[in-house]
């Protein structure tokens, strides 16, 4: 379709003339005006200047771009200052270069220029610090943790984006594994620990101190929690998909093959 129209710059420079600083379409054997307001294509809400050509109704803005560059813009345009009647070259700008000019900001504060991520009024900083030091409120060099209480240098606090976290890092992991324990299992924490002590802090199958941290083993159909296993035999019920008969069928195995002492 787009090159359908660019096909069609010859004869439409043929019927018209356009004056890039005007923006006035004019009939090349009337010389009169040759335009009209009609309704935009893709918004039914706002009004286009519009020229009517072998059946077609043509975008003034598009048709004006196409004869002074010579190609039909692949995006959409717009108006500098927002008038759909000043279809001036200078006054028509492609909608993608006044987003990326939106989202280029400078900094209020240090005058750095940055991206900003959200396109409203309240990006006004390139970062936290020169919010802060805008609003004449010094930035403490240790905060204390909003869980525990710690006080710890600001530099030890997770950074999210230009935003600094109140909570510090182990917190924010002990958080974590409290939400797994009752997303994935149902469980608090104490719930654990009271399991873990009735099997004498070991493994329920191998009776051995787990090197690393306990695993929570559960019936995968009904999800009850079934105990607590180290990590080699919680990974070998589910390799051996908590299958007993397959577990036996293990068994039997070894014992078949095993050599004697």
């Amino acid at each position: 379709m787009t090159n359908n129209l660019a096909a069609l710059r010859p004869k439409l420079l043929e019927r018209f003339n356009y004056d890039p600083k005007t923006g006035h379409f004019t009939h090349k054997r009337t010389a009169l005006p040759y335009h009209h307001a009609g309704q935009r294509a893709e918004k039914q809400s706002a009004t286009d200047l519009v020229l009517r050509h072998d059946g077609l109704h043509l975008s003034c803005k598009r048709v004006a771009w196409l004869f002074v560059t010579g190609e039909w813009p692949a995006g959409h345009l717009t108006y500098r200052d927002g008038n759909p009647a000043n279809v001036s070259f200078e006054n028509l700008v492609a909608v993608s270069e006044v987003s990326r000019g939106r989202r280029t900001r400078n900094c209020k504060h240090c005058g750095a220029a940055y991206v900003a991520q959200r396109v409203d009024a309240t990006a006004k900083y390139c970062s936290r610090a020169c919010a802060v030091a805008a609003a004449d409120k010094p930035i403490p060099a240790e905060v204390p943790c909003k869980r525990c209480g710690e006080v710890l240098p600001r530099g030890e606090f997770p950074v999210n984006g230009h935003r600094i976290g109140r909570v510090c890092t182990p917190c924010l992991r002990e958080h974590a594994r409290h939400r797994r324990l009752a997303d994935r299992y149902g469980l608090t924490v104490a719930g654990l620990e009271a399991i873990i002590a009735a099997q004498g802090g070991r493994c329920a199958i191998c009776g051995e101190a787990p090197d690393t941290g306990p695993q929570v083993d559960h019936d995968h159909a009904t999800g009850a929690v079934r105990g607590v296993l180290c990590t080699p035999c919680n990974t070998g019920l589910g390799h051996f998909r908590d299958s007993g008969d397959r577990l036996l069928a293990a068994a039997a195995y070894l014992a078949k093959h095993m050599q004697p002492p």
